[in-house]
């Protein structure tokens, strides 16, 4: 795993898996959620949806070099609970969005909006 590309580790049967916010994943995701900054906000926030949570963790383990396989990847993200995978979403979104290095300290402030601090959305 490399964080300074933007990757974030989501272990999932007691294996890492490097997650990275790609050009493909991040126009995938775009074209199914709609766009980041507003999907980044809403799953940030209080009134997050579950489904949008899962459709983003799908898309990325499609993305992800030796990810299960696609029939056992619902189970297993319900198993690890999508409550708890909630920041590693959130962390993988504003990589993409700002780029993983700016973004290490604050991806650990939660209930924080994106971009508060300098002024954005």
């Amino acid at each position: 795993m490399n964080p300074r590309r933007g990757e974030i580790a989501l272990t999932l049967e007691g294996r890492e898996l490097a997650l990275a916010p790609s050009f493909a994943l991040i126009a995938e995701v775009e074209e199914r959620l709609g766009p980041l900054p507003a999907l980044v906000r809403r799953l940030a926030g209080p009134e997050w949806r579950a489904g949008e949570l899962a459709e983003l963790l799908r898309l990325a383990l499609a993305h992800a070099p030796g990810a299960p396989a696609p029939e056992r990847r619902e189970g297993l993200l319900l198993a690890a609970g999508l409550a708890r995978l909630r920041p590693l979403a959130v962390e993988l979104l504003l990589n993409a969005l700002c780029g993983a290095e700016a973004l290490l300290e604050e991806a650990g402030r939660p209930g924080e909006r994106p971009g508060a601090s300098a002024g954005g959305a």
